[in-house]
């Protein structure tokens, strides 16, 4: 491995985000880059019909030497699955997707609940780019997730399907912005970990139209991965809900009536 993180000259990138944060839209972006690969979820079983796929990757090498499975060799592990990566997938910018719930491949023996996950000490010890994608609307984040769950459709392309407006549980949705809250605080403490880090936010990832990088996101991109011409690439996805909340949620007004006055009421305009 060389320095900065790169196997053989190739940057390998690790982009950390949650799920219903835009990784799909940017994927569908950055792919058309052709110097750049962005895979899905490689630690998820969204991933698995793909040679880059850990676990696929995780079966072979075990059955070769079974006692690479040990916690011991968690590091190992992780070092000889990302020089898989880098053959498999031989573009020059490589970027893995990591979602904050598929942290936990790497653990040792014992494990505390709030621990660090050892797979952020390795990222950060072997150096390198790391990108961040936040989605700061919690409400949104909850809607677009609800929306997924009771249609089915967790993403689009071409003509938005027709889908009935939602009709909220505002007990569920309290409690669910109050969770999202708390991994959002963990979040940023997985943040500080890597001070050189790019952060990008959902809500200004794109332009107006939904389809192109925004000026300041295209920058970031360009200066993080030191490539040339994100801002003429469009994603092929489209948002399942755009608009205002009021035009696809029944029971706007319990909504807004529920978040008035708490630290999430700025997510109702948003």
């Amino acid at each position: 491995m060389g320095a900065g993180g790169d196997i053989g000259g190739q940057k390998v990138i690790f982009l950390f985000a949650r799920q219903r944060s835009g990784t799909g839209a940017l994927a569908g972006l950055l792919n058309k880059h052709p110097d750049c690969a962005y895979l899905g979820e490689v630690f998820g079983d969204a991933y698995a019909g793909h040679p880059a796929y850990y676990f696929n990757w995780l079966e072979k090498a075990v059955a070769d030497e079974p006692s690479l499975i040990q916690p011991e060799r968690a590091r190992e592990r992780f070092e000889a699955y990302l020089a898989h990566v880098s053959v498999c997938v031989p573009k020059p910018r490589v970027i893995l997707d990591v979602k904050l719930s598929q942290l936990h491949h790497f653990e040792g023996y014992d494990k505390g609940l709030e621990t660090k996950p050892a797979l952020l000490d390795f990222v950060k010890d072997r150096g390198g780019t790391v990108l961040f994608l936040r989605r700061r609307n919690l409400l949104r984040a909850h809607l677009s997730r609800l929306t997924a769950e009771k249609s089915g459709v967790w993403h689009t392309t071409g003509e938005r399907p027709a889908l009935p407006k939602l009709a909220v549980d505002v007990q569920k949705l309290k409690k669910s912005l109050e969770w999202r809250q708390r991994v959002e605080n963990r979040l940023d403490g997985f943040e500080k970990l890597f001070p050189g880090a790019i952060s990008l936010d959902y809500e200004t990832l794109f332009d107006a139209a939904g389809e192109a990088l925004s000026t300041e996101a295209a920058i970031s991109l360009e200066g993080a991965l030191r490539l040339k011409g994100f801002e003429n690439l469009k994603t092929d996805q489209t948002k399942l809900r755009p608009g205002s909340l009021d035009s696809f949620v029944e029971n706007i007004d319990e909504v807004r009536a529920v978040l008035k006055g708490t630290s999430a009421e700025w997510m109702l305009e948003g």
